[in-house]
């Protein structure tokens, strides 16, 4: 008998080492399958960075353009598309007769290519604003054309 639980003894311990080695294994290949994916998405974010380093960086407003008018407080949109190796981050400007009136916003994502402001009532109506963005990164600016905030 104390053989028999001996060997049983014997039995269950190369069981646990059996299991314990069977999870190991799962882990391994658990691992080896996230080292492989992100061994592809570095690639393809070096050879997007490649791509970029071969195109003229740009950052242009789409919106607001020539003729609009934005109210005071009430929202507005501002849209811009970039391209070539920039920065993650973008200022947004308003100027007024191009020159610095007031910072809209200091820091917004590159990518998200739209912001959301509401022209406050301290500002005065006018017809000679402007949107000026600049890539943190590179100093590259884009300026819309002359809009009118009005009341």
């Amino acid at each position: 008998m104390a053989d028999t639980s001996k060997e049983i003894e014997q039995l269950r311990v190369k069981l646990a080492r059996l299991e314990k080695g069977q999870k190991l294994l799962r882990d391994k290949t658990d691992l080896e399958a996230r080292v492989q994916r992100i061994e592809i998405d570095t690639e393809k974010e070096i050879r997007e960075i490649e791509r970029k380093k071969n195109e003229p960086p740009e950052l242009s407003v789409n919106s607001p353009t020539s003729g609009t008018e934005w109210k005071i407080n009430q929202p507005v949109d501002i849209n811009w598309s970039s391209s070539g190796l920039l920065g993650k981050w973008v200022r947004i400007d308003l100027l007024k007769r191009d020159r610095l009136y007031r910072e809209i916003a200091v820091t917004v994502s590159m990518e998200d290519g739209s912001f959301s402001w509401m022209p406050p009532a301290t500002l005065p109506p006018a017809d000679d604003y402007s949107i000026r963005l600049i890539d943190h990164l590179t100093g590259l600016t884009g300026i819309s054309d002359k809009i009118k905030i009005s009341r």
